[in-house]
């Protein structure tokens, strides 16, 4: 027999945080369930895919060392219950599970055979060395950060899904194929291990999605710290209140120092990042959010004059910039929505890029944090000209 007692807001904490890691239509029926056992003294609520295996734990009154599967469905049931404190029974010899409100009692049976078919990783020792380790906030805030560069990338192309975190080179890459994101930590925002075996570890984006409801973004009281370490071809991310582990798979990671730019040997500039961010903004309603068309940034003076043409229109901008190196007349192009996406994660008023020509990556400088985008060739010669006519209208 197995009792314990749970409070309703912490059984619908657990939905919020385990439900993106149950699999939609699984070849086995038995993954849309949630094993419900004892681990370490603390009531456990694991999901598992067979490739990455969450666990959510609670502190709650409890006895009994059973355990049972519970479909994601019938918990987001009992989380409707009207109270504020459930109490739920399992009896291993009819196989069947109770809920008490204390004024309400519902059973059902639970259909598998837990010990058997539940497809737990096997020899779990999860290592004392910690790779890296972060706070809740800043650990949420940088991954965030870096995934807007792996959210749209090809599933095809494995390398472009992955966050890669590398001890040697001190830094956590993003990237897509048409621009990077990487952060260099500073102790706030976490700390590698130089002493650890393990050098590099690559988190598959859907790793995050799934870990992100596990992560408040403030701590209350102490502070939450996640850590992540690697032993026998698996990742281990852990919390104060949950755990994830994760088959690791071989990918070799591109070697991105290729494509790095050193910023002394850029034209470096301070672009006003509010009003390159509503240039992009504006280009992108104007013409399309679709549109094939490039987002053309000419140098003149202390403004960068943007431009786009499309077949409803042009549409035309004065950017103003400070600490201006870059050559006079100098013009480059971007797709417009890598130039929002890039001023949605700056924070300050002025966002300091470095340019090399027209047809190298623009490096882009915030803190802890560099980004990399790469820009696309102006095929059109009268862009130059109606720019200059632009101007003068203006």
């Amino acid at each position: 027999m197995m009792e314990f007692k749970i409070a309703m807001k912490e059984m619908k904490d657990v939905i919020k945080k385990i439900e993106k890691s149950i699999p939609k239509s699984p070849s086995l029926s038995i993954l849309e369930t949630v094993l419900v056992k004892q681990e370490n003294n603390q009531l456990a609520f694991i999901a598992t895919n067979c490739d990455e295996e969450l666990h959510i734990y609670k502190d709650v009154d409890m006895t009994g060392n059973d355990y049972f599967c519970i479909s994601l469905d019938m918990l987001k049931k009992i989380s409707k219950l009207k109270a504020d404190n459930i109490t739920v029974t399992y009896n291993k010899e009819d196989q069947k599970v109770l809920i008490s409100t204390g004024k309400k009692i519902v059973t059902f049976p639970s259909m598998w055979d837990a010990a058997k078919d539940f497809p737990l990783m096997k020899d779990i020792k999860e290592p004392e060395e910690k790779f890296f380790t972060s706070n809740y906030q800043e650990f949420f805030n940088m991954m965030e950060k870096l995934y807007v560069y792996l959210k749209d990338s090809d599933e095809y192309k494995k390398v472009m899904t992955y966050y890669n975190f590398n001890v040697n080179k001190n830094r956590i890459t993003a990237l897509d194929g048409h621009r990077l994101g990487i952060c260099k930590p500073s102790n706030e925002i976490g700390t590698f291990n130089s002493k650890s075996d393990v050098k590099e570890v690559n988190l598959n984006r859907d790793v995050w999605i799934k870990l992100k409801n596990c992560i408040t973004k403030e701590s209350k009281g102490e502070q939450n710290i996640i850590s992540i370490a690697s032993k026998d071809k698996k990742t281990y991310i852990t919390g104060n209140d949950f755990k994830m582990i994760v088959r690791e798979s071989d990918i070799m990671y591109f070697d991105v120092d290729k494509i790095l730019l050193s910023e002394s040997d850029l034209m470096m500039v301070d672009v006003n990042t509010l009003e390159l961010n509503e240039s992009a903004e504006y280009n992108i309603s104007f013409h399309g959010k679709g549109s094939k068309k490039l987002m053309v940034m000419k140098f003149i003076g202390n403004n960068i004059m943007s431009y786009m043409c499309t077949e409803s229109g042009e549409s035309f901008d004065k950017i103003s910039v400070s600490d201006n190196s870059v050559s006079e007349e100098f013009m480059i192009a971007f797709n417009p929505l890598f130039i929002k996406e890039l001023c949605s994660e700056i924070d300050t008023e002025y966002v300091r890029m470095g340019f090399y020509n027209a047809k190298s990556p623009v490096m882009v400088y915030d803190g802890d944090f560099t980004y990399l985008v790469l820009p696309y060739w102006i095929n059109d010669d009268r862009v130059d000209e109606r720019i200059n006519e632009l101007m003068e209208a203006a």
